[in-house]
Parts: structure tokens; C-alpha cells; sequence
């Protein structure tokens, strides 16, 4: 019984592990998503009204130490691949085709983009796999 127990626990732990990474290699954790679904029964009419209602920590997730880095750390808006600029370019994305916003940590974010976002990416995307 004891076997069983402890290779379940380590079947579990590992699946846990496993299902973070994406054929993108992005977390797609609700934590660090949004899907269409959700996004649509929020009720609101753009991309920041969309993250600031379902998922707040998007926004302060940049790791700037103090603030002379702020402005270094800021996080940048993606659509479909194209660099929008800062938060303030989620106002002017409507979520008509938007089928998912994800949150590109720093880490995950030096890999595809490397130098240019140190504070991360909210990725917006309105095809259905973005990657």
C-alpha cells in the first residue's frame, strides 16, 4: 500500500510539472491565462478592463527593485507577435477576435525576445495557438 501511495504522489507531481510548458513553451496556467470563455463572460470592452477584472496580478508582476529600474521592468502589450508598446496598449485592443492573454514572464519572455522585455509580456492573441 505504501508503494502505491508514494508512486502516486510522484506520478501526480510529476504531471504537475509536466503540464506547464506548452508546445510554445509558455505556462498556460489559468494563472497565467485568459481564454476566450472567461473573457467574454467578464462582460467588459477591452483587453485592460479584461485583465484588470479577471486577472490583476498581470499588471504588477514586474520584478523592477526599485524605481530608477521601474521603467526598465516595464511590462509590454503584444498582439499577434506585434510589440504595442506598454499596459496602456490594452486599452486599445478590442476582444472581438481576442481568443486568449497570457502573461509572458521576464524568464520565458528573454528566450523569444531576448533583451528586450526584462519586465515581461501580457501576449495577446487573437489566433487560437499562439506560439
Amino acid at each position: 500500500m505504501f508503494r502505491f501511495v508514494m508512486a502516486t504522489v510522484a506520478s501526480v507531481a510529476l504531471a504537475g510539472c509536466a503540464s506547464v510548458q506548452t508546445a510554445g513553451g509558455y505556462d498556460s496556467t489559468p494563472d497565467h491565462a485568459l481564454f476566450a470563455p472567461e473573457i467574454v463572460a467578464a462582460r467588459v470592452s477591452d483587453a485592460y478592463q479584461a485583465v484588470m477584472r479577471l486577472r490583476p496580478d498581470f499588471l504588477s508582476r514586474s520584478n523592477a527593485r526599485d524605481a530608477r529600474d521601474a521603467g526598465a521592468r516595464e511590462l509590454h502589450v503584444y498582439l499577434d507577435d506585434v510589440d504595442l508598446g506598454g499596459i496602456d496598449a490594452l486599452r486599445r485592443i478590442s476582444l472581438d477576435a481576442v481568443t486568449q492573454i497570457r502573461y509572458v514572464a521576464p524568464r520565458e519572455a528573454e528566450q523569444r525576445w531576448p533583451g528586450r522585455h526584462p519586465g515581461g509580456v501580457i501576449l495577446v492573441s487573437t489566433e487560437p495557438d499562439p506560439s
